[in-house]
């Protein structure tokens, strides 16, 4: 990636969780903005311990009061653009809207994490309602996977018309643009992205943490100027460029999950 000098180094802000696994959340973002040039503005929500096969063992909340304070900070380092990841809590996910308005924050890429570990639904109905509602129109780019997409209200995803029909809902929610990872059947998994036009591309992502890095790379291109399909199109091309010198491990797989609201 281009490199460039202390004085000329964007910021993107990263909104979500302190993850134990070192691979995903706030350290997928740190990752890749610093592969990009940049520098990522960490606003910690929850604080998240992660086994290696991937299942969250227990989170921890962060007050939504030190959450907006964190906003605050990182809105002062003018962030070109934004990542928003597991938020834990409605409280949380209210008082970041609520900072996004106030500070005029542009640009965000939402990834929101509504899966369900070790068998039970961990985002409440009111929090997934206030998703929608409060969170999904103050975002450019909305991106979900179709293995946890379930929990949304009338969002079921199975193959190429199922990611369509989930798109159409997030975009009356009021969603630029809507990104569908995983879609498609056995014989190929597709990375679909809805909007004023649509881009079919390959998912060759193996984990939670490759959708994390996918989301971030989309928000550093956004950052750098991009339109949201040249972004995606760049951020694709860069998630392939480390997929290919991955060594094999078990990383941090599975379905991507979220604290339980209070």
């Amino acid at each position: 990636m281009a490199s460039r000098r202390p004085s000329e180094t964007p910021f993107i802000a990263a909104v979500g969780a302190a993850d134990s696994s070192g691979t995903m959340g706030l350290a997928a973002a740190s990752l890749t903005a610093v592969d990009f040039g940049m520098t990522a503005a960490c606003v910690t929500a929850c604080v998240v311990a992660r086994a290696r096969n991937g299942e969250v063992r227990a989170v921890h909340a962060v007050p939504p009061r030190i959450v907006a304070r964190q906003m605050d900070a990182a809105a002062a380092l003018k962030p070109g653009a934004g990542v928003i990841g597991m938020l834990a809590r409605h409280q949380t996910l209210a008082a970041v809207a609520e900072r996004i308005r106030r500070r005029e924050m542009r640009r965000w890429v939402l990834d929101p994490v509504t899966g369900v570990s070790a068998g039970r639904q961990l985002m409440t109905a009111r929090g997934v309602k206030l998703l929608s509602r409060i969170l999904v129109p103050l975002c450019e780019v909305v991106c979900i996977d179709a293995r946890g997409a379930g929990v949304w209200p009338g969002i079921e995803i199975g193959g190429i018309p199922g990611a369509a029909r989930a798109a159409e809902n997030l975009l009356a929610e009021g969603a630029d643009w809507v990104l569908v990872r995983g879609a498609g059947s056995s014989e190929g998994k597709r990375c679909l992205l809805f909007g004023a036009e649509q881009l079919d591309l390959d998912w060759e992502g193996k984990t939670a943490a490759d959708g994390d890095r996918l989301s971030a790379a989309i928000a550093c291109g956004l950052a750098d100027g991009l339109r949201a399909p040249e972004a995606v199109i760049r951020a694709h091309e860069y998630l392939g460029s480390l997929t290919a010198r991955k060594p094999a491990g078990n990383g941090a797989a599975g379905v991507r999950s979220e604290a339980g609201d209070d």
